[in-house]
């Protein structure tokens, strides 16, 4: 963490409303995007999103230990806690993600409905998968972070996150190819 944002973190733990608006205006939007890739549930993503940042100024408020860890690590292990206690309570099921998935050209219908499919395919393999391997899968493919930002996040070792990628990955492709037939 740069000296800047340990300014802003410092400034936030003493509950100062311009640094939890910066917190809450740089980590919202990756958070909403971890979170609806997870769930494919706009509401809930909005809903991981507000009760994060809400346990983020309780966990200020109470005055806790100090984030050790970079605060963006912080705060998905808080979204993905969050969303784990989500999953106890009731699995959740998928919205359409059509609008919150768009392609970059315009294809023709019959392309169009391949790729449809396909997502709807992906997205279900994905939700076949453990938790921590969603997780994985989430972070490393579609937040685009490296090993070291998912280990620090999980509160995994390097090697870990890499074996569970890869189990991951194994599991989506036989899911993936046991649907195809």
């Amino acid at each position: 963490m740069d000296a800047q944002q340990q300014q802003v973190l410092q400034r936030a733990q003493q509950l100062d409303p311009r640094a939890l608006t910066e917190i809450f205006n740089e980590f919202s939007p990756g958070l909403y995007r971890y979170a609806l890739r997870r769930t494919g549930n706009q509401q809930l993503a909005e809903d991981c999103v507000s009760e994060t940042f809400a346990r983020l100024l309780t966990y200020f408020q109470q005055r806790r230990q100090k984030i050790n860890t970079s605060l963006r690590a912080f705060l998905y292990r808080m979204a993905h806690n969050w969303l784990i206690d989500q999953y106890r309570r009731e699995p959740i099921q998928p919205d359409e993600l059509d609008e919150a998935i768009t392609v970059d050209h315009a294809p023709g219908p019959e392309l169009a409905a391949e790729n449809r499919d396909q997502q709807h395919r992906l997205r279900q393999a994905l939700f076949r998968l453990p938790p921590a391997q969603q997780q994985v899968i989430a972070l490393r493919y579609l937040e685009e972070w490296s090993l070291e930002e998912c280990a620090e996040t999980m509160g995994k070792t390097i090697g870990a996150v890499k074996s569970l990628q890869h189990r991951a990955e194994q599991t989506l492709r036989s899911l993936l190819t046991s649907t195809e037939k």
